[in-house]
C-alpha cells in the first residue's frame, strides 16, 4: 500500500472516530454528514461590524465583477464545441462532438485540500455580508460528502428572499469574488515557486509518458527524454512547443533523445490543422535536482517536496477559478442565478423576474448539456 492510500484510510478512520464520538449532533443525508453549530455566529457578527465599510465596498465591486464574469462565462460556453456542432453558422469554428472527451485526474489529497480552500472563504464571505445586511445566520457547520470536506454558513432563507435586490446581489456576489481573490494569491505563490525552481533546478529536456497509437512518434518507437529537434536544443516543454509551432505539418524532422536519434514526418494536430504534431502524451520538463535544494539532507526529497507543493497550489488555483466562474453562471440555484434574479426584481415585478430567470436558467443548463453530454448524444435521445 502506497503512502497516499494509507493516509486516506487514516483520514477516513479519524473522521469515523470523530463522527462516532459526536454522533448525537450529526445529521446524515444519504452519504453526506452534516454537523451544525451555533458557535462562530458572534465571531462573524463581530468581524462584520469591525470591517463593515471595507466589506460593503468589496461587495459593491463584487456585484459589478460578478455580472462581467457571468456574461463572459456564458459566452465562453457558447464557444465550446458542442454548441458549435449544433449551430455552426451562428458560432463559427471547427466543430467537435463534445468536451467530455477531455478529462483530468488529480491526486486525492490535492482534491480534498482544494475543496476546503475553495469553500471556506466562499461561505465565510456570504456570512459576513449577511451579518452586515442584518440577515439572521441560522447556523454554521461542516459537511463531509464521501471523503470530501466542506463548510457552510446558513443564513435565514426566508429573510434573505424578502431582502432588497441590492442586498441579495451583495450577499450572493461576494462568495465567488472571495474565490477569485484566493486565485490571484495562489497564482502569486505559484509564480514565486516557479522562480525558486528556476534557481534550484536545471531543465534537461522533455519527457513523455507514452506515444499516441498511429502517430509518427509511435511509428518510429520514440523513446527517451527529448533534448533536441533538427539540432536545436530543447531544455523544457516551452522549447518543444515553440519549435513544433515553427514546423509545418508534413515536414520531416530529426529528434534527438537520450536514447538516440529518430527521423519522422510530422502530421496535422488533431485540434488545429495548422500546427504540426508528433504524437506524444503527458509531456513534462525533465528537471535535474542538485545539492542546491536540500531537504532532510537529501536533494531528491527536496525536489519531491517542491514539486508536490507547486502542483498543489497550481491545482487549487485551477479548480478555484473554475468553481468561481461556474458558480456565477446565470442559472439557479447558483449564486449567478440569484444575482440575475435580484437584478430583474429591481426593474420588473417579482413574477416577471421569476419567469425571466427561469428562461435564462434553462438556456444556461441547455448549453451545459450540449457541451458536457455531447450534441450527438442529445440528438440521439430525440431520435435524430
Amino acid at each position: 500500500m502506497n503512502f497516499e492510500s494509507f493516509s486516506i484510510l487514516l483520514f477516513l478512520g479519524a473522521i469515523g472516530v470523530l463522527a462516532f464520538i459526536d454522533r448525537k449532533n450529526i445529521e446524515m443525508k444519504y452519504v453526506i454528514l452534516i454537523r451544525r453549530t451555533q458557535k462562530g455566529k458572534e465571531t462573524i457578527k463581530r468581524l462584520a461590524k469591525k470591517h463593515e465599510k471595507f466589506l460593503t465596498r468589496f461587495a459593491d465591486v463584487s456585484i459589478i465583477a460578478a455580472f462581467i464574469v457571468s456574461i463572459v462565462g456564458l459566452l465562453f460556453l457558447f464557444r465550446f464545441p458542442g454548441v458549435r456542432f449544433m449551430f455552426p453558422k451562428v458560432f463559427p469554428g471547427e466543430p467537435s462532438e463534445a468536451v467530455q472527451k477531455y478529462a483530468f485526474f488529480i491526486p486525492i489529497w490535492y482534491w480534498v485540500i482544494a475543496i476546503f480552500v475553495i469553500i471556506t472563504p466562499h461561505e465565510l464571505s456570504h456570512g459576513l455580508l449577511a451579518a452586515i445586511e442584518k440577515i439572521r445566520i441560522n447556523s454554521l457547520g461542516v459537511v463531509l460528502f464521501l471523503i470530501f470536506p466542506g463548510a457552510f454558513v446558513e443564513p435565514d432563507e426566508e429573510q434573505f428572499q424578502k431582502s432588497k435586490p441590492l442586498t441579495k446581489m451583495r450577499v450572493a456576489a461576494v462568495g465567488s469574488m472571495a474565490n477569485l481573490v484566493v486565485f490571484v494569491l495562489l497564482m502569486i505563490m505559484v509564480f514565486g515557486l516557479g522562480k525558486l525552481g528556476s534557481v534550484m533546478f536545471d531543465p534537461k529536456g522533455v519527457q513523455f509518458e507514452n506515444t499516441i497509437p498511429n502517430t509518427p512518434a509511435d511509428d518510429v518507437g520514440l523513446k527517451g527524454v527529448i533534448t533536441g529537434i533538427n539540432d536545436q536544443e530543447i531544455k523544457d516543454a516551452y522549447d518543444l512547443s515553440e519549435i513544433l509551432d515553427s514546423i509545418k505539418p508534413g515536414e520531416r524532422i530529426k529528434i534527438t533523445t537520450t536514447k538516440g536519434e529518430y527521423e519522422l514526418k510530422t502530421i496535422e494536430h488533431p485540434d488545429n490543422a495548422s500546427r504540426s504534431y508528433i504524437g506524444i502524451g503527458n509531456i513534462s520538463t525533465k528537471l535535474d535536482y542538485t545539492k542546491r535544494f536540500m531537504f532532510l539532507g537529501n536533494p531528491e526529497t527536496g525536489a519531491n517536496v517542491y514539486i508536490w507543493f507547486t502542483e498543489l497550489f497550481g491545482w487549487i488555483a485551477f479548480l478555484d477559478l473554475n468553481v468561481a466562474v461556474a458558480n456565477l453562471l446565470p442559472f439557479l440555484p447558483f449564486d449567478g442565478g440569484v444575482i440575475w434574479q435580484a437584478l430583474f426584481e429591481k426593474f420588473f415585478k417579482k413574477k416577471q423576474a421569476q419567469k425571466m430567470i427561469m428562461v435564462l436558467s434553462v438556456i444556461t443548463y441547455g448549453v451545459l448539456i450540449l457541451n458536457l453530454v455531447g450534441a450527438k448524444n442529445v440528438l440521439k435521445l430525440f431520435g435524430f
